[in-house]
Protein backbone atom coordinates (compact mmCIF):
# COMPACT_ATOMS: atom_id res chain seq x y z
CA UNK A 1 0.00 0.00 0.00
CA UNK A 2 1.46 3.30 -1.48
CA UNK A 3 2.28 6.08 1.18
CA UNK A 4 0.57 9.20 1.51
CA UNK A 5 1.78 11.90 -1.40
CA UNK A 6 3.30 15.27 -0.21
CA UNK A 7 2.25 18.44 -1.30
CA UNK A 8 4.37 21.53 -0.51
CA UNK A 9 2.60 24.84 -0.14
CA UNK A 10 4.77 28.07 -1.06
CA UNK A 11 3.05 31.14 0.73
CA UNK A 12 4.82 34.39 2.64
CA UNK A 13 1.07 34.36 4.51
CA UNK A 14 0.61 32.11 7.52
CA UNK A 15 -3.08 32.21 7.42
CA UNK A 16 -2.98 31.26 3.50
CA UNK A 17 -0.65 28.70 4.50
CA UNK A 18 -2.76 27.84 7.58
CA UNK A 19 -5.95 27.25 5.92
CA UNK A 20 -4.62 24.78 3.33
CA UNK A 21 -2.30 22.92 5.50
CA UNK A 22 -5.86 21.91 7.78
CA UNK A 23 -7.85 21.31 4.49
CA UNK A 24 -5.19 19.28 3.40
CA UNK A 25 -4.26 16.70 6.36
CA UNK A 26 -7.62 16.45 7.09
CA UNK A 27 -7.84 14.41 3.83
CA UNK A 28 -4.93 12.50 4.12
CA UNK A 29 -2.01 14.17 2.34
CA UNK A 30 1.32 14.87 4.13
CA UNK A 31 2.11 18.45 3.57
CA UNK A 32 5.34 20.78 3.75
CA UNK A 33 5.51 24.74 3.91
CA UNK A 34 7.43 27.51 2.61
CA UNK A 35 7.63 31.10 2.73
CA UNK A 36 10.16 31.93 -0.43
CA UNK A 37 11.49 30.06 -2.71
CA UNK A 38 14.61 29.21 -1.34
CA UNK A 39 13.20 27.20 1.26
CA UNK A 40 11.02 26.07 -1.62
CA UNK A 41 13.51 24.45 -3.57
CA UNK A 42 15.22 23.33 -0.20
CA UNK A 43 12.21 21.01 0.43
CA UNK A 44 11.89 20.01 -3.09
CA UNK A 45 15.76 18.96 -2.99
CA UNK A 46 14.41 16.31 -0.46
CA UNK A 47 12.75 14.01 -3.23
CA UNK A 48 9.35 13.36 -1.67
CA UNK A 49 7.20 16.47 -3.01
CA UNK A 50 4.90 15.16 -5.68
CA UNK A 51 2.57 18.23 -5.73
CA UNK A 52 3.69 21.99 -5.34
CA UNK A 53 1.14 24.83 -4.74
CA UNK A 54 2.93 28.01 -5.14
CA UNK A 55 1.64 31.88 -4.58
CA UNK A 56 1.87 34.08 -7.72
CA UNK A 57 0.51 37.39 -8.79
CA UNK A 58 0.09 39.66 -5.75
CA UNK A 59 2.53 42.30 -3.78
CA UNK A 60 5.26 40.41 -1.52
CA UNK A 61 4.11 37.26 -3.46
CA UNK A 62 6.36 34.46 -4.40
CA UNK A 63 7.78 35.26 -7.83
CA UNK A 64 6.69 33.56 -10.33
CA UNK A 65 10.14 33.36 -12.14
CA UNK A 66 10.18 30.34 -9.61
CA UNK A 67 7.82 28.18 -11.68
CA UNK A 68 10.34 28.66 -14.63
CA UNK A 69 13.07 28.06 -12.54
CA UNK A 70 11.52 24.43 -11.29
CA UNK A 71 10.93 23.41 -14.78
CA UNK A 72 14.85 23.85 -15.39
CA UNK A 73 15.82 21.05 -12.71
CA UNK A 74 15.43 17.47 -14.34
CA UNK A 75 15.32 16.75 -10.72
CA UNK A 76 11.35 18.10 -10.41
CA UNK A 77 10.58 18.88 -13.74
CA UNK A 78 7.96 16.72 -13.98
CA UNK A 79 6.36 18.04 -10.05
CA UNK A 80 2.73 19.46 -10.58
CA UNK A 81 2.49 23.00 -9.96
CA UNK A 82 -1.16 24.77 -8.85
CA UNK A 83 -1.13 28.44 -9.13
CA UNK A 84 -2.68 30.22 -6.19
CA UNK A 85 -3.59 33.89 -7.54
CA UNK A 86 -5.69 37.04 -7.16
CA UNK A 87 -7.01 37.18 -10.57
CA UNK A 88 -7.96 35.18 -13.10
CA UNK A 89 -7.18 37.21 -16.63
CA UNK A 90 -6.65 35.31 -19.38
CA UNK A 91 -2.97 37.47 -19.94
CA UNK A 92 -2.35 35.99 -16.84
CA UNK A 93 -3.18 32.61 -16.83
CA UNK A 94 -1.68 31.77 -20.01
CA UNK A 95 1.90 33.48 -18.72
CA UNK A 96 1.89 30.71 -15.72
CA UNK A 97 0.44 27.61 -18.08
CA UNK A 98 3.69 28.76 -20.58
CA UNK A 99 6.06 29.15 -17.66
CA UNK A 100 5.37 25.41 -16.75
CA UNK A 101 2.10 25.29 -14.31
CA UNK A 102 -0.63 22.35 -14.65
CA UNK A 103 -3.65 24.51 -12.97
CA UNK A 104 -4.38 27.53 -10.47
CA UNK A 105 -6.64 28.23 -7.86
CA UNK A 106 -8.01 31.73 -6.94
CA UNK A 107 -7.90 33.09 -3.30
CA UNK A 108 -10.01 32.72 -1.40
CA UNK A 109 -9.32 28.65 -2.06
CA UNK A 110 -12.46 26.83 -2.70
CA UNK A 111 -12.32 23.37 -0.58
CA UNK A 112 -14.01 21.05 -3.35
CA UNK A 113 -12.15 22.90 -6.15
CA UNK A 114 -8.75 22.23 -4.45
CA UNK A 115 -9.43 19.10 -3.64
CA UNK A 116 -10.66 18.12 -7.50
CA UNK A 117 -7.46 20.07 -8.83
CA UNK A 118 -5.34 17.64 -6.40
CA UNK A 119 -6.93 14.78 -7.14
CA UNK A 120 -6.78 14.94 -11.15
CA UNK A 121 -3.11 15.77 -10.93
CA UNK A 122 -1.56 13.13 -8.31
CA UNK A 123 -4.30 10.95 -7.43
CA UNK A 124 -4.41 8.78 -10.88
CA UNK A 125 -5.12 5.17 -9.49
CA UNK A 126 -8.76 4.50 -9.18
CA UNK A 127 -9.58 2.13 -6.23
CA UNK A 128 -11.57 -0.84 -6.31
CA UNK A 129 -15.67 -0.27 -5.71
CA UNK A 130 -16.22 -3.56 -3.86
CA UNK A 131 -19.00 -2.55 -1.58
CA UNK A 132 -20.74 -4.39 1.17
CA UNK A 133 -23.43 -3.46 3.26
CA UNK A 134 -23.13 -1.17 6.22
CA UNK A 135 -25.76 0.95 7.48
CA UNK A 136 -24.43 3.29 9.60
CA UNK A 137 -24.95 7.21 10.30
CA UNK A 138 -22.37 9.59 9.15
CA UNK A 139 -21.51 13.03 9.30
CA UNK A 140 -20.55 15.07 6.36
CA UNK A 141 -19.63 18.44 5.44
CA UNK A 142 -19.07 19.78 2.16
CA UNK A 143 -17.11 22.85 3.38
CA UNK A 144 -20.61 25.19 3.43
CA UNK A 145 -23.15 23.04 5.34
CA UNK A 146 -22.85 19.74 7.18
CA UNK A 147 -25.20 16.41 6.85
CA UNK A 148 -26.34 13.69 8.66
CA UNK A 149 -27.22 10.52 6.56
CA UNK A 150 -26.72 6.88 6.61
CA UNK A 151 -23.69 4.63 5.00
CA UNK A 152 -25.75 1.84 3.06
CA UNK A 153 -22.68 0.24 1.72
CA UNK A 154 -19.06 0.84 2.05
CA UNK A 155 -15.86 -0.32 -0.39
CA UNK A 156 -12.56 0.03 -0.69
CA UNK A 157 -12.78 3.21 -3.25
CA UNK A 158 -16.68 4.21 -2.26
CA UNK A 159 -19.79 4.38 -0.60
CA UNK A 160 -23.29 4.61 -0.67
CA UNK A 161 -24.86 7.42 1.15
CA UNK A 162 -28.97 8.38 2.07
CA UNK A 163 -29.53 11.34 2.46
CA UNK A 164 -33.59 13.08 3.04
CA UNK A 165 -32.27 15.34 0.06
CA UNK A 166 -30.19 15.26 -3.35
CA UNK A 167 -26.92 17.49 -2.95
CA UNK A 168 -24.99 18.55 -6.30
CA UNK A 169 -22.99 15.79 -7.87
CA UNK A 170 -18.72 17.21 -7.58
CA UNK A 171 -19.40 18.51 -4.05
CA UNK A 172 -16.62 16.97 -2.06
CA UNK A 173 -17.56 15.35 1.08
CA UNK A 174 -15.91 14.91 4.51
CA UNK A 175 -17.31 12.30 6.27
CA UNK A 176 -17.16 10.86 9.48
CA UNK A 177 -18.39 7.46 10.78
CA UNK A 178 -17.78 4.36 12.86
CA UNK A 179 -17.90 1.25 10.92
CA UNK A 180 -20.21 -1.79 12.97
CA UNK A 181 -18.31 -3.62 15.23
CA UNK A 182 -15.25 -1.94 14.95
CA UNK A 183 -13.85 0.87 16.98
CA UNK A 184 -12.73 4.25 16.49
CA UNK A 185 -13.95 7.18 14.32
CA UNK A 186 -13.11 6.99 10.46
CA UNK A 187 -12.86 10.25 8.49
CA UNK A 188 -12.25 10.54 5.11
CA UNK A 189 -12.87 13.00 1.73
CA UNK A 190 -15.23 11.67 -1.06
CA UNK A 191 -16.98 12.92 -4.25
CA UNK A 192 -20.74 13.02 -4.78
CA UNK A 193 -20.34 11.04 -8.36
CA UNK A 194 -23.92 10.75 -9.21
CA UNK A 195 -27.59 11.19 -7.07
CA UNK A 196 -30.62 8.47 -7.51
CA UNK A 197 -34.31 9.13 -5.35
CA UNK A 198 -34.89 6.08 -3.54
CA UNK A 199 -38.01 6.04 -2.66
CA UNK A 200 -38.56 9.61 -0.77
CA UNK A 201 -34.50 9.65 -0.48
CA UNK A 202 -32.10 10.19 -2.32
CA UNK A 203 -28.95 7.57 -2.61
CA UNK A 204 -25.65 9.62 -3.49
CA UNK A 205 -22.81 7.29 -5.06
CA UNK A 206 -19.71 8.65 -3.62
CA UNK A 207 -16.13 7.87 -4.63
CA UNK A 208 -12.99 7.69 -2.27
CA UNK A 209 -10.61 10.88 -3.37
CA UNK A 210 -8.44 11.54 -0.29
CA UNK A 211 -8.03 8.23 2.11
CA UNK A 212 -5.33 7.94 4.30
CA UNK A 213 -3.11 4.65 5.12
CA UNK A 214 -5.26 3.67 8.19
CA UNK A 215 -8.38 4.46 7.43
CA UNK A 216 -8.06 2.54 4.03
CA UNK A 217 -6.76 -0.46 5.75
CA UNK A 218 -9.47 -0.62 8.32
CA UNK A 219 -12.01 -0.22 5.83
CA UNK A 220 -10.46 -2.90 3.61
CA UNK A 221 -10.39 -5.37 6.50
CA UNK A 222 -13.98 -4.67 7.33
CA UNK A 223 -14.96 -5.38 3.79
CA UNK A 224 -12.76 -8.85 3.61
CA UNK A 225 -14.57 -10.08 6.91
CA UNK A 226 -17.90 -8.84 5.82
CA UNK A 227 -18.10 -11.09 2.40
CA UNK A 228 -16.31 -14.18 4.44
CA UNK A 229 -19.12 -14.11 6.67
CA UNK A 230 -21.95 -14.11 3.60
CA UNK A 231 -20.11 -17.11 1.84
Amino acid sequence: MSEPKTILVVDRSEKVRGQLLELLLRYGYKVLEAVSPEDAFEKLRGGEVDLLIVEVGTKGAVEETMIKEIRSHSLFEDVPVIVLATTDQVGDVASWISDGCNDFLLKPVNPRLLFQRVQTLIETNPRAYNRVACNVIAQGTTGSERVTGELREIGEGGAGLVLDRPLATDDILKLTFTLPRRPGELTLGAEIIHVQEVQGSHLHGLRFIIIDRDTRERIKQFVQDTILQDT
